[in-house]
């Protein structure tokens, strides 16, 4: 998917994929090792998790979930009702930009897959 191509040049990240909220692979651009419905299934299922804590800590609609590694750091954020966006970040990578580029490329698949 270009826009995701276009998203980890932009942003200096590793990989992405966008999945269903119910955990179905949508697009990747994984490494050919890396099982991407496995990760779509678990990225829709901590997504979740998270937005119910959020919910029952009154903390309002999450807005990305962060998971920091011992190599770097996986970024999901909501795409409308349906989708997620998630994406791979070394340690050197600067989240400040991820955030930025990541809400341009999640308008962007809203868009053209709304």
């Amino acid at each position: 998917m270009e826009i995701m191509r276009d998203f980890e040049s932009k942003s200096g990240t590793i990989a992405s994929a966008v999945v269903t909220r119910d955990g179905l692979l949508v697009a990747h651009n994984f490494r050919a090792d890396i099982d991407a419905r496995k990760v779509a299934a678990m990225v829709a299922s901590a997504f979740d998790s998270s937005s119910r804590a959020s919910r029952e800590l009154e903390q309002g609609k999450l807005k990305r979930l962060l998971l920091e590694t011992e190599k770097g750091t996986i970024v999901a954020t909501g795409v409308g009702d349906r989708l997620i966006f998630v994406t791979l970040a070394g340690r050197e990578a600067t989240l400040g930009m991820i955030f930025i580029f990541m809400e341009k490329a999640a308008e962007e698949i809203a868009r053209v897959m709304g």
